[in-house]
């Protein structure tokens, strides 16, 4: 063995038997300090007079008060799908562009409704191309039947004896053909007129269906674009199918809200209450609230609300939770921000120049309450409330006063509750 490895051995059992020695040392000191300390605490308690409230820690968040909110439009796809979402949190001018559904599924809607709207408008002008081509022709014919007729009638009113009797009658025989050839064919014209003005009030009709389609598929796509109605902050909305908030690519249905724009200036606190507590809190009691982010900032409230059911977190949560709504004397709309964690602490009882004992002085013996004092005598009382710390005495019942020194309960099985 060389003589650095026996130097390095030395060292350690050294240190060891140093660190041996100070354990030690510590140990005792412990030992002969315990009773003093527990003594001084003993003799620390005493009958006080002041105040004490009861107060009750919750944790919530910041909500808005109001809120308009962004939904999912009704659409012949019926399902829709997010193709472009603003941030979370984002400050947004009123018209900026906040949510853009997918319109892949009208593009092809699209294009075949432009289609028919040309091909109407064809038809129509082309309907009314061949309508006046038409009715100009009627119209010629009854032009050719009238001067015939004319003629015819010129014929018919020679008088008689400048013919032979049989030419003549054939003349009044011609002249009755054309009168109703000229009927005949007046009517044609206007059967042909009223033929083209239905024509043209159906390819109108049609025009005009097919450009309202084109309208309106249109304003269904302009609705796929949701802008902001005012300035303010965007609020994502929690996707209930998927626990979580909303993203691009998720699936929404009409009417499901995907995001809300806050009024920053009347904010309230959403605690939630363990269902273990029910009955713990009560409307009108008095709250004070502390943002996480701003710890140095109490803001003044009133729990405003008690929902009656309890509910459950999420679906896969086997614990429930009452909500309470906490209302804000005031809002900061420069920090105060919807989501932002809070700590809450309600006041469910004070008490005001009352005689208060220190919890760890009340004694549960044989179903009783007492105190006992330092000299051994133990004084039953009676007591209104208790906080984790500390008791409230019923002031009608006292039998002890202030200043009465007090003993702390043993670890026996008779201790309080």
């Amino acid at each position: 063995m060389t003589s650095t490895s026996l130097r390095t051995r030395l060292s350690l059992r050294a240190g060891l038997a140093l660190a041996m020695s100070m354990s030690m040392s510590a140990g005792l000191t412990a030992c002969r300090g315990g009773a003093p300390t527990a003594a001084r605490a003993n003799e620390s308690l005493t009958v006080t007079r002041g105040s004490l409230e009861d107060r009750m820690i919750l944790t919530g968040e910041v909500e808005a008060m109001t809120s308009e909110n962004l939904v999912v439009p009704r659409t012949p796809s019926w399902l829709l799908a997010i193709r472009w979402l603003a941030d979370d949190g984002a400050i947004v001018k009123k018209g900026d562009r906040v949510i853009e559904f997918d319109s892949s599924s009208f593009s092809l809607t699209l294009e075949d409704k432009r289609q028919q709207v040309v091909r109407t408008y064809n038809e129509l002008a082309s309907e009314a191309a061949r309508a006046t081509a038409a009715v100009a022709d009627k119209q010629m014919e009854v032009g050719r039947k009238r001067s015939e007729l004319a003629k015819a009638d010129a014929e018919a009113n020679v008088p008689a004896d400048l013919f032979p009797r049989r030419l003549h009658q054939e003349k009044q025989m011609t002249l009755a053909q054309k009168k109703d050839a000229l009927a005949k064919a007046e009517d044609d014209l206007a059967t042909e007129q009223r033929a083209a003005r239905l024509e043209r009030t159906v390819k109108e009709v049609a025009l005009s269906r097919a450009e309202r389609e084109l309208r309106d598929l249109n304003a269904r796509l302009e609705e796929l674009t949701l802008r902001a109605p005012r300035d303010g902050l965007v609020q994502l909305a929690v996707n209930r199918r998927e626990g979580r908030k909303f993203l691009v690519g998720d699936q929404s249905f009409p009417g499901m809200v995907v995001v809300s724009m806050p009024d920053l200036g009347a904010m309230q606190v959403r605690a939630r209450l363990s269902d273990v507590d029910d009955g713990a809190i009560k409307e009108g009691m008095p709250a004070y609230s502390v943002l996480d982010a701003y710890p140095a900032k109490v803001w003044k409230g009133i729990v405003k609300h008690v929902s009656p059911v309890a509910r459950l977190e999420g679906r896969e949560a086997s614990r429930r939770f009452f909500d309470v709504t906490i209302a804000l004397d005031e809002a900061a709309p420069d920090i105060m921000r919807p989501g932002m964690s809070m700590r809450i602490e309600v006041i469910r009882r004070k008490a005001d120049k009352a005689l208060i004992v220190p919890r760890v002085a009340v004694h549960r013996v044989s179903g009783k309450t007492e105190l006992r004092l330092t000299g051994g005598k133990a004084m039953p009382i009676e007591i209104d409330w208790c906080t984790e710390m500390a008791c409230v005495l019923r002031a009608e019942r006292a039998t002890v006063t202030e200043g009465t020194p007090l003993v702390a309960r043993g670890h026996d099985s008779q201790g309080t509750s």
